[in-house]
C-alpha cells in the first residue's frame, strides 16, 4: 500500500498501526484504525479521545 504513491492510506480499524507505520515508513499519511462501533458508536466523549490519542501515538512519524 505504501508503494502506491497515494497521499493518505485510510486503514480499517483492525490493521495494527505499528505495522503499517513502519511498513509504510515515516513520510506516509495514515489514516483510520478506530473501531466505528465500539469506540465511536459506543463510547463516551473521553473514551473516543483516548482511543484517537492512541491511533495517534501508534501512527507518529518515526525518527530517522
Amino acid at each position: 500500500m505504501g508503494e502506491t504513491k497515494c497521499e493518505i492510506v485510510d486503514l480499517d480499524f483492525l490493521t495494527p498501526l505499528a505495522e503499517a507505520r513502519a511498513a509504510m515508513g515515516p513520510e506516509q499519511v495514515l489514516l483510520g484504525n478506530i473501531d466505528p462501533v465500539r469506540a465511536l458508536r459506543d463510547g463516551t466523549p473521553e473514551s473516543v479521545y483516548a482511543a484517537m490519542g492512541e491511533c495517534h501515538a501508534q501512527a507518529a512519524r518515526a525518527t530517522l
